[in-house]
């Protein structure tokens, strides 16, 4: 009785030292964005499996990045963002999109999308350190950098909502060395903290040729100074 009294104490205690991150991940029933998956295995079936040293990944600030190679130069890069991704989604898809490629260095931008459909910014950002832990577990040797959530035009009503998330993850990446947190921001504001309406297309939420040139010297910078 006195052993199994002890066993629930410490099992508690443990708990409470190492609560669980995150909830539990959820997944989509329609799997809404597999049809794009499908398509980059498809890419892969063609022309073999492309082990650039580095891979983007994340939500459709990446898929629609269409000059990325070109901007990347003169580092090999590949660019598996797709849809609308949230987190759990990129996580969902993780063994088709990250695990086959072995990069050296993986760009991630998600968790935008977990806010817009109504998550939580702090659990946002454990969901994006789980993602970071599983790469981390998977390819020891590679460095993840993140690019914060962006502020943008069509959803400036949840600029703070993405500050809370982008300062957690920035909390978990600093002590990291091969976690590097970019701050978006600090190119897609004026100096009196209002958004840049020049660097977005129609839409106000994705950007234009002007907002990728900004990304690509922050982006460019880091990998520099990881490579």
């Amino acid at each position: 009785m006195k052993i199994k009294l002890l066993i629930i104490v410490l099992s508690a205690f443990i708990f409470q030292a190492c609560p669980p991150r995150v909830k539990p991940i959820s997944t989509y029933e329609n799997l809404r964005f597999e049809n794009e998956i499908r398509a980059f295995e498809q890419q892969d079936k063609q022309n073999g499996i492309d082990k650039k040293e580095i891979l983007f990944v994340g939500s459709s600030s990446i898929r629609m990045w269409t000059t990325l190679e070109e901007d990347m130069q003169p580092y090999q890069v590949l660019n598996r963002g797709f849809g609308g991704a949230t987190t759990n989604e990129v996580l969902q898809y993780y063994d088709r999109i990250i695990k086959p490629y072995k990069p050296q260095i993986i760009v991630v931008y998600v968790g935008e999308n977990d806010i817009s459909e109504g998550g939580n910014p702090l659990e946002t950002a454990s969901l994006n350190e789980y993602l970071f832990d599983k790469i981390r577990h998977d390819f020891k040797k590679s460095k993840i950098v993140y690019i914060s959530m962006k502020p943008s035009i069509a959803r400036w009503n949840l600029w703070e909502d993405f500050k809370k998330g982008n300062a957690k993850i920035k909390q978990l990446c600093d002590p990291n060395d091969a976690w590097t947190y970019v701050e978006s921001a600090d190119v897609m504001l004026h100096e009196n903290g209002t958004i840049r309406k020049d660097i977005f297309i129609e839409d106000g939420l994705h950007m234009n040729a002007e907002g990728y040139e900004l990304w690509t010297k922050i982006v460019k910078d880091v990998l520099d100074e990881n490579s």
